[in-house]
C-alpha cells in the first residue's frame, strides 16, 4: 500500500529488483518521487511511483503511461529523458526518469521576483526549442508553467533547463479520454481560452500562449490575470486583455512586448504560427542577440550570434470549430478549484431522454418436438461496411492530358492522308473467274473500257501475276493473253484492270 502516509517507509525498498529507493524526493496528488540507484549500473535516477489509490482510476494510469511516451518518443535534449517504465511485485506503477539537481524555475520566480532579460532567454530559449520539437512529433504538452521547467545544471555545471510532466499532453492527436467537448484540462493560471472553453482541437498554439504567461510572469513578478477565484480567473482570459507588461516593467524592450502580447492573443490565429517562429523572434532581439553571455545558449540551439535575423515560416493551423458556448464553459467548475495546480473537471453528463416504450414482442410460432430439440440458429456475422469510392471531378491536369492526346491523333491522321496517294480511289482488283464470261469481246472493246494509260504499272503487275497463276502468256504489244503452247484452252483471255 502506497500513500502519503506510507512515501517515508518506502526508502530502501528495491523496485523491479534493480532501482534501491535512496530517499525521498517529492510527493505530490499522484505519487512520490525519489531518488535512486540502478543495482547493476550504479546509476543515479528519479524513480516516480503512482499512489495505490490514483492507480485505481484509468484515466489516471492513462496519464502516467502517456507521460513517459511522450517524452521518450521526442528525444530533445532540454526535455527530462525517461528510462524505464513498469510495475513492480506488488502491482505499484513505476517510472524511471534521469535525475535532475537544480530548481524549478517557480523558485527561482519566488526567489528573484523579477528575472533580467538575458536570464529569461538563458531559461526559456531551450525550453521553447523543447516544445518545438515536441510539436514536430504531434505532442501539445497543455501543461506548460514554472513548476514544470526544471533549471537543472548537468555534469560540467551549465545550465540545461528540462521540460517535465507530459502527463496531460495530447500525444499524436489522441487524447479523447482525458479531453472530451466541455472538458477542461491544465492549470488554470497558464491555459488557452480554447483549454477553457474545452475544445477537442488544442493546437501547439495553447503551448505558446502558456510560454507567454509565463516570459511575462518572469518579467514583471506578476501573471497578466489575476483573480480571486477560478470562476473570476476564467472570464478574465476568455473576455478581457491582459494587464499591460510594459506597466509592470516599463524597462522591458518593445520587441520582447511585442513578443508577449502576439503569444497573449485570445484568437490563436493571431499569435505566433510555431515555436520555432516565436524562438526566431525572441532570439532576433536587439538585447538579447547582442549579449555575448548567450553565445552558449545560442551555439546550443544552432542560432547565429553575429546579429543576424533568421525568418522562418510558422505553420498553418486550423482553427478549433467545435468550440463550447461561452455561457456554459465554467458552470461546472468548482469555485475552489486551485489555480496553480493542473486540474481535469469535466462537465456534467446531458441526462439521457427517456426510452421509447418497446411494442409488444410478437408471440412466436410453435414448434415441433424435433425443431426444439435443433441446435440454435446462428446469425451470420455483420458485413463489413462497403466503402464507396470516392468520385471526384476530373482535375484541370487530367482535362490537358486528354486534349493533348486527341491532338496528336489528329495530327497523325492528317499526315497520313497526305502521305496516300489518292485514299479516294478505290484499289485495283484482278477478276480472272470474269474473264472467261468476256472471252468473246473483243480487244477494242476491252481497251474502250478500260483504257491502257490507267494505272498501267498497277496493271502490269496484277496482269503478270494472273499469268504465272493461268499458265498463260502476257503480250504487251497486241494486250492480250494467249495460253501457253500444249494449253487446253486455245481462246485468247481479255483481262479487264
Amino acid at each position: 500500500m502506497l500513500d502519503h502516509e506510507t512515501a517515508h517507509a518506502r526508502v530502501g525498498a528495491v523496485i523491479a529488483e534493480k532501482y534501491r529507493l535512496v530517499r525521498l524526493i517529492s510527493l505530490g496528488a499522484m505519487g512520490a518521487v525519489y531518488e535512486s540507484i540502478h543495482e547493476w549500473t550504479q546509476r543515479h535516477v528519479a524513480v516516480k511511483l503512482l499512489f495505490d489509490e490514483v492507480a485505481s482510476h484509468g484515466d489516471s494510469v492513462e496519464r502516467f503511461v502517456r507521460e513517459a511516451r511522450a517524452s521518450s518518443k521526442v528525444g530533445h535534449s532540454n526535455i527530462v529523458e525517461v528510462l524505464d517504465l513498469g510495475r513492480d511485485a506488488d502491482d505499484t506503477l513505476y517510472l524511471v526518469q534521469e535525475l535532475l539537481s537544480g530548481d524549478t524555475l517557480r523558485a527561482e520566480i519566488e526567489r528573484s521576483k523579477r528575472l533580467p532579460l538575458r536570464e529569461i532567454a538563458r531559461c526559456l530559449l531551450p525550453i521553447i526549442d523543447a516544445l518545438d520539437a515536441a510539436h514536430a512529433a504531434n505532442i501539445v504538452h497543455r501543461d506548460v508553467k514554472p513548476e514544470n521547467i526544471v533549471l537543472h545544471r548537468n555534469a560540467r555545471g551549465a545550465l540545461e533547463p528540462k521540460l517535465i510532466d507530459f502527463g496531460v499532453a495530447r500525444l499524436d492527436g489522441k487524447g479523447a479520454r482525458l479531453t472530451r467537448a466541455g472538458a477542461i484540462l491544465g492549470t488554470p493560471n497558464y491555459m488557452a481560452p480554447e483549454q477553457i472553453r474545452g475544445d477537442l482541437t488544442i493546437d501547439p498554439r495553447a503551448d505558446l500562449w502558456a510560454i507567454g504567461v509565463v516570459l511575462y510572469e518572469c518579467a514583471t513578478g506578476a501573471r497578466p490575470f489575476v483573480a480571486d477565484n477560478i470562476r473570476e480567473l476564467f472570464s478574465k482570459i476568455l473576455l478581457e486583455e491582459p494587464a499591460p507588461i510594459e506597466a509592470a516593467a516599463p524597462e522591458l524592450p518593445a520587441a520582447f512586448v511585442a513578443l508577449v502580447r502576439r503569444a497573449l492573443d485570445r484568437d490563436p490565429a493571431r499569435r505566433w504560427p510555431s515555436a520555432r517562429a516565436m524562438l526566431v523572434e525572441f532570439a532576433s532581439i536587439d538585447a538579447v542577440r547582442r549579449d555575448p553571455t548567450l553565445s552558449n545558449t545560442f551555439s546550443t540551439l544552432g542560432l547565429a550570434h553575429d546579429g543576424t535575423r533568421t525568418l522562418v515560416a510558422g505553420s498553418a493551423f486550423a482553427r478549433p470549430k467545435d468550440a463550447i458556448a461561452p455561457s456554459t464553459l465554467i458552470s461546472h467548475v468548482p469555485g475552489d478549484a486551485p489555480v496553480d495546480q493542473t486540474i481535469n473537471v469535466a462537465p456534467e453528463p446531458e441526462p439521457e431522454p427517456d426510452p421509447e416504450p418497446e411494442p409488444d414482442p410478437e408471440p412466436e410460432p410453435a414448434q415441433s418436438p424435433a425443431a426444439s430439440n435443433a441446435a440454435p440458429a446462428v446469425s451470420p456475422p455483420p458485413l463489413p461496411a462497403t466503402r464507396v469510392p470516392n468520385k471526384r471531378a476530373p482535375r484541370a491536369g487530367q482535362l490537358f492530358v486528354a486534349l493533348g492526346l486527341a491532338a496528336a491523333c489528329v495530327a497523325v491522321g492528317a499526315f497520313t492522308l497526305r502521305r496516300t496517294p489518292d485514299a479516294r480511289a478505290p484499289a485495283p482488283s484482278i477478276q480472272p473467274d470474269a474473264s472467261a464470261a468476256i472471252a468473246s469481246r473483243s480487244l477494242d472493246a476491252a481497251i474502250a473500257l478500260h483504257p491502257p494509260d490507267r494505272d498501267a504499272t498497277l496493271a502490269d503487275a496484277a496482269t503478270e501475276a494472273t499469268a504465272a497463276r493461268d499458265d498463260v502468256v502476257v503480250d504487251r504489244a497486241a494486250r492480250v493473253v494467249r495460253p501457253r503452247s500444249g494449253s487446253p484452252s486455245a481462246q485468247p483471255r481479255v483481262f479487264i484492270y
